[in-house]
């Protein structure tokens, strides 16, 4: 039997990696295209991407992203194309081709606790990341006929590569105290609740957006 496909973005590493690991553990055939491949940031090489995939995609994953931090006020006009163009408008381009899929089952977008709430210099990732949630909503309301499951999934504070080289230890300690668990989250954490959103085991959950931050919103 043909196994089903499923499409991450963002997978070589950190989260999206064990995103992709996990999928593969439940049997899914999944590819996640290189940035050499698939550019986010520039809209014609999403539409080849998407004008040369030529298998029925049944999983969606929106795990790419960046952060681009500035205040609002002084924010560039280069900086927040990049940033609407990778965070955003690259995943509802996606989303749409995933939905043009007879065999489309599940669509999840990585969004980020700074989706409910944003902070110093964060605005426009804040930005483009409720954007997210509020694309979730909308596709889980336009694809909810057909029986596909639409949701996001938002991260905390997770131990990646970019966590560990951009935060120090004394930060880190500071944080903690922020966090219910007194830890930042594993990327399998992240994983698992995907992999759980995606599969034949979730049959009634959409529209919905997990937040998955070991109690630091709480």
């Amino acid at each position: 039997m043909q196994k089903e496909i499923a499409l991450v973005t963002g997978g070589s590493r950190g989260i999206g990696r064990r995103i992709v690991e996990e999928l593969e553990q439940e049997g899914y055939e999944v590819v996640a295209p290189t940035r050499e491949e698939l550019d986010l940031s520039n809209r014609e090489s999403v539409e080849n991407y998407i004008n040369s995939f030529r298998v029925d995609v049944s999983i969606l994953v929106n795990n790419a992203g960046i952060n681009i931090l500035g205040s609002v006020e002084e924010y560039s006009q280069n900086d927040l194309t990049l940033m609407m163009e990778t965070n955003l408008l690259s995943t509802f381009r996606l989303c749409q081709f995933a939905a043009s899929s007879d065999r489309i089952r599940a669509i999840c977008n990585i969004a980020s606790v700074w989706s409910v709430r944003s902070y110093t210099g964060r605005g426009v990732y804040s930005m483009t990341k409720s954007g997210l949630i509020g694309l979730t909503k909308g596709l889980a309301n336009d694809l909810g006929p057909r029986g596909v499951l639409v949701n996001a999934v938002s991260p905390g504070f997770i131990e990646t590569e970019m966590t560990s080289a951009n935060i120090s230890a004394k930060r880190r300690e500071e944080l903690y105290q922020d966090i219910s668990l007194k830890s930042f989250g594993s990327t399998e954490s992240i994983a698992n609740v995907v992999a759980f959103l995606c599969s034949k085991k979730n049959s009634y959950i959409t529209g919905q957006n997990i937040i998955v931050d070991g109690g630091f919103l709480s």
